[in-house]
């Protein structure tokens, strides 16, 4: 399975402890609770629910930028299979004598067997015996590998091509959808002008909250972004939808 693409090894998912941080002041939910006409009584839903897509959002930006695409991590995984593949083979092949030798080292690190005493995870303590990996379980667990790698493959499908999906924002957005329908029972019309400035209250809402959100950030986000990932967790979520909700 030949690839035009590179594994990105070495990439790291990196988490930034986020929990205890509000995205949004106590003068950021005042502005956005006054501008909207939210009822006092909702004022407290509205900071829950816009601290909990923030959260989510920011979590998954974290790595967004480093994240390998679906066409580097097939590089990766198929460059794994074929060398698992070769190992495999390569110890099904192996003379008797070499793999002999390579088992009498393993011999050498071979811990004898201990009394381990009572803990909460084993009450009843008893012999511990622990033993060197076989070639065979070696070669077992390579083959495993190998089976793996051939499923992930599967799983993936085609890639798409074009730009990554902006899947942090679309996540943001489903909250919002959310929160403005469900809990604060606003209808989810979202309309622009031909300049793309939001102008229905749903999606002057979801930008006003964006722009909050971010603009202690570095990145810019079009308008149209926000608009569009907005549009698409209505599409997703019928329920989002009032003309579609059961009264």
């Amino acid at each position: 399975m030949p690839t035009k693409r590179n594994p990105k090894w070495r990439a790291r998912l990196q988490t930034i402890a986020l929990e205890g941080k509000n995205a949004y002041s106590k003068a950021d939910i005042e502005a956005l609770a006054q501008e909207f006409d939210i009822p006092a009584n909702k004022v407290s839903a509205l900071k829950e629910g816009l601290e909990g897509a923030a959260l989510v959002y920011r979590i998954k930006r974290q790595s967004a930028d480093r994240a390998p695409r679906q066409g580097d991590m097939k590089a990766a995984i198929f460059h794994l299979q074929k060398h698992a593949s070769q190992l495999s083979k390569d110890l099904t092949q192996l003379d008797d004598w070499s793999a002999s030798a390579i088992w009498s080292v393993a011999r050498e690190e071979y811990s004898p067997p201990e009394f381990v005493a009572p803990d909460d995870a084993n009450p009843e303590g008893g012999i511990h015996v622990s033993h060197p990996l076989t070639l065979q379980e070696i070669s077992a667990s390579v083959n495993s590998l190998v089976r793996y790698c051939d499923e992930a493959l599967e799983e993936f499908g085609t890639d798409p091509g074009g730009a990554p999906k902006n899947r942090p924002m679309d996540l943001w957005a489903k909250s919002i959808a959310r929160l403005w329908t469900l809990e604060l029972d606003r209808p989810l019309t979202i309309n622009a002008d031909d300049h793309g400035n939001p102008t229905s209250e749903a999606a002057r809402f979801a930008w006003a909250a964006f722009e909050k959100m971010e603009h202690r950030g570095t990145k810019r986000v079009a308008q149209s972004s926000v608009l569009t990932a907005l549009r698409k967790a209505r599409k997703a979520t019928p329920v989002l939808d009032r003309s579609k909700r059961k009264t």
